[in-house]
């Protein structure tokens, strides 16, 4: 700004506003000030920052002096730090980023292919305003160097590219064939016959280049007799040679199998000679899974499964050759038993909507005592029924059916249960937390509100599961809500009631003893004025309280995890006064 005042003339005031993107947002402008009897001159030169207003004022008689503020839109004042930020966000060369680049790595390797033009290193700067110096390399081998000034004009980094000629090597060190170097190896010989015995499965093969940098790509053979491949591509990315392994291979005869299973567990009597197989399987339970595993690795097995019973499950086997086949046959049949009840009673008397292909049961007492008996009745004669009767009510009685071939089995629960009347809550909350002193036998309480706080939601879980609750939300402060708990019973109730009181006063801090300072907070508060210790609870411009402690006269209360803007304290003393004062937090 500039201000002249001659005895004749008025002051003037000319100030400038600048966004965050660097561009004007008014033009100069000028304010008219106090008339002056004295001359008087200032000129200022004030630095412009993103996002920032300059105010200047000045105060008092002619002869005191004009001040002048930098305002940034966040409200803090002062001057913006100036970076110290010297890193690079990108380091290129031929406009491709380097290989494995990092802000923080300030040393780079970079191979160029023999007859390639001199590489172009690029660079962009982390921090906008910081400078980019680059030195490009005259000649390969060579070194680019990027020179990086940060924004304060003293912290700088430099970043080196060392160029050198890439290697032409594409020959390998090793070549080898399921882990040992196969027989005759020469680097300079490019084709191998490699015999693989019959039965044995497809080798694998490896390769070591001579140059390290010298890229390998390896294809293995997919089917014997057959070939793997090995491309070897030089650092430079031209020369390259590839090597070839050819196995050499008979293909097997066998087509018997090592193992014939049924439901995962080998069939009783398997032999791989023999052919047919029976098998029995457990009255409408579906026939288990065939498979069979080949002697020969190689072989292949086709499967049908048996999908009805009687019926069969068929496997063929051909052999490597693919000539030979043999089948080998499992049939199955039903035991056909029965592991159901045909009556199941309580007490002498059939339990309601008994079916025998039910297994559970609910059955409701009025009394706890005496423990009903139970009793049931096996379809089948020759199924064997164990019984285990209730303890005690609430308890559970079980009947346990055993088929005749001792495999098929059903187990039959009753669960014994007297009806609830407990309509009490364990737990009675106002947003979400328990409401202070709750008893769940007592069934009113109050609850301060404070002035401009939104009205608090109750909800409460009810002591018994099956019991139910209605839930009736305050509309209005001072108001009431309830919860209405109905037992499982159906007919037990009892009302739990919160009625909330509106508390009133909030007091600017020149008109009481208590405040807090500093204001505006950036980390610590403190609160002056309190008399003994004080419930401090703080809440944001929507009513969300964000802190609650117990904090004493001048004592700091940390708050790094608030975020920025406008906040209410809200302060009970133990004499009971209420005080809500009013801070913004930086």
């Amino acid at each position: 700004y500039e201000e002249y005042v001659t005895s004749s003339a008025y002051s003037h005031i000319k100030a400038l506003a600048i966004d965050n993107a660097g561009s004007m947002v008014w033009s100069p402008t000028t304010t008219l000030m106090a008339g002056r009897t004295t001359s008087k001159v200032h000129n200022v030169i004030s630095g412009l920052y993103n996002d920032q207003l300059i105010a200047v004022w000045e105060e008092g008689a002619a002869t005191d002096d004009i001040y002048m503020q930098n305002i940034f839109t966040d409200g803090s004042l002062g001057i913006p730090p100036i970076s110290d930020d010297a890193t690079l966000s990108d380091l290129t060369i031929n406009g491709t980023t380097v290989d494995g680049f990092n802000p923080t790595v300030y040393s780079y390797n970079v191979p160029i292919p023999t007859g390639d033009p001199l590489p172009i290193t690029g660079a962009t700067a982390s921090f906008p305003l910081a400078t980019v110096a680059i030195t490009q390399t005259p000649a390969v081998p060579g070194t680019s160097s990027v020179l990086v000034t940060a924004e304060d004009g003293t912290t700088q980094l430099t970043y080196t590219i060392n160029f050198y000629v890439a290697s032409a090597d594409a020959l390998l060190s090793d070549l080898t064939v399921d882990g040992i170097t196969i027989p005759g190896f020469d680097p300079n010989v490019f084709t191998y016959d490699y015999p693989v015995p019959t039965g044995d499965p497809i080798p694998m093969v490896g390769a070591t280049p001579s140059d390290p940098q010298a890229e390998v790509i390896i294809t293995q053979a997919i089917d014997l007799p057959g070939s793997a491949t090995v491309l070897v591509t030089a650092e430079d990315g031209t020369t390259n040679n590839t090597y070839t392994v050819n196995y050499l291979y008979t293909p097997g005869t066998d087509a018997t199998l090592a193992d014939l299973l049924v439901g995962g567990v080998t069939v009783q009597g398997f032999d791989p000679m023999v052919f047919e197989y029976s098998y029995a399987v457990i009255y409408n339970n579906p026939a288990p899974y065939v498979q069979g595993i080949p002697n020969d690795p190689l072989a292949t097995v086709d499967d049908t499964q048996c999908l009805n019973i009687p019926g069969d499950a068929i496997l063929v086997v051909t052999a490597e050759d693919g000539i030979t086949v043999l089948t080998y046959t499992v049939h199955f049949y039903y035991l056909g038993y029965n592991a159901t009840l045909s009556d199941l009673t309580v007490d002498g008397v059939t339990i309601p909507g008994f079916d025998p292909n039910i297994t559970v049961y609910q059955y409701m007492v009025d009394n706890a005592a005496p423990v009903p008996v139970v009793d049931g009745t096996t379809t089948d004669p020759l199924a064997e029924i164990t019984i285990t009767q209730a303890p005690m009510v609430p308890g559970i009685a079980t009947l346990h059916v055993v088929a005749e071939d001792g495999v098929n089995e059903l187990t039959y629960t009753v669960t014994f249960f007297v009806v609830g009347t407990d309509a009490t809550l364990a737990d009675l909350t106002t947003d979400g937390v328990t409401v202070a002193g709750f008893d769940p036998l007592v069934d009113y309480y109050e609850v301060d509100v404070y002035e401009g706080e939104p009205i608090p939601v109750i909800d409460g879980t009810t002591s018994d599961p099956l019991a139910t609750k209605a839930v009736t939300q305050a509309t209005a402060v001072p108001g009431e809500g309830t919860v209405l708990v109905t037992a499982q019973d159906g007919t037990t109730q009892k009302t739990y009631t919160v009625h909330f009181n509106l508390i009133t006063g909030i007091y600017d801090e020149a008109e009481s003893q208590i405040s807090i300072y500093p204001n505006p907070v950036t980390e610590r508060l403190m609160v002056s004025g309190l008399t003994g210790t004080a419930h401090l609870r703080i809440v944001n411009l929507v009513g969300d309280q964000v802190f609650f402690g117990e904090v004493a006269n001048n004592q700091e209360i940390i708050l790094n995890s608030l975020k920025e803007g406008l906040y209410f304290g809200k302060i009970q003393q133990q004499n009971g006064t209420n005080t809500t004062v009013k801070f913004i937090k930086k």
